[in-house]
């Protein structure tokens, strides 16, 4: 499985954004297994039509002030979060200091936390 974390930086308009869009195109396609996960978590979301399967590696790029819930997910009517939704894709995070350092990092470790404890049980 593709478990690696990217860290790109750079002057504003270099070309970070775009590139962090590209890297699905340039990742393996998704196994077997990969597309029944990545399906069921979008379509518990609500993303995809019952029994649709979805081909592509998801990309998601959730706003700096996305609350806690919708990175993690939860909420009134439980839904898998921005990190959830990421599962077997990529995560971006655009413009890291613009969450705070304290609200970073507790982005982060929760971010971690629950990719790890998904990847652990899934």
């Amino acid at each position: 499985p593709f478990d690696y974390g990217l860290l790109f930086i750079g002057p504003p308009g270099s070309g970070k954004s775009m590139m962090a869009q590209r890297l699905p195109g340039l990742l393996p396609p998704l196994t077997s297994q990969e597309l029944l996960e990545t399906s069921m978590v979008w379509s518990v979301a609500g993303l995809i039509e019952r029994g649709a399967l979805t081909r592509d590696r998801p990309f998601r790029s959730p706003h700096h002030s996305a609350s806690m819930a919708a990175l993690t997910g939860g909420g009134l009517r439980a839904k898998p979060g921005e990190a959830s939704l990421a599962h077997n894709g990529v995560l971006f995070l655009d413009e890291l200091p613009e969450y705070g350092a304290v609200m970073a990092q507790t982005h982060l470790a929760l971010l971690w936390r629950v990719c790890f404890e998904f990847h652990r049980y899934v």
